[in-house]
């Protein structure tokens, strides 16, 4: 794509998207990430990670290209060669996000960590996310999404 491409969705408005992951190899030029190229207008992204390749010239993260207008990224991961998990922020956005590998985040803390966003975002909207994260002790691979809400 050219502009707004994600390995999921090239555009998310006003949209909650929770526990999924991509490994996609994402190619743009405006606005370019590996689960959502522009994130926007109250958006919640939760528990969500991206281990593909993002590549473009303005607004590339591994996450996000962009998180704008009141929208919210928690708990997110990635792994790979990209240097920032959101391109832009703006317009009251916040983000927390974590690249794999650094600042001694492993896959194994990033389960515990996405696992204990859905519990909590759960309790907020009836265990409306359905799915946990499973990783073996010792792991070095991405968590596996499974059937059933976090314990």
């Amino acid at each position: 794509g050219t502009y707004y491409t994600g390995g999921i969705a090239g555009c998310s408005s006003e949209d909650s998207i929770q526990a999924c992951s991509s490994s996609a190899t994402v190619n743009g030029n405006y606005v370019v990430g590996g689960i959502v190229g522009d994130f926007s207008v109250s958006g919640t992204m939760l528990s969500c990670y991206a281990t593909g390749k993002v590549t473009g010239t303005t607004y590339v993260g591994a996450v996000a290209g962009q998180n704008n207008i009141n929208s919210t990224i928690t708990a997110c991961y990635w792994s790979g060669d990209a240097t920032t998990g959101v391109g832009r922020e703006q317009n009251g956005a916040t983000s927390t996000v974590y690249k794999v590998g650094e600042n001694v985040i492993t896959w194994q803390s990033a389960t515990t960590t996405m696992n204990t966003a859905i519990k909590m975002w759960n309790a907020d909207n009836d265990n409306a996310c359905p799915y946990h994260y499973e990783q073996q002790a010792g792991d070095s691979n991405p968590p596996v999404l499974e059937d059933g809400a976090p314990q």
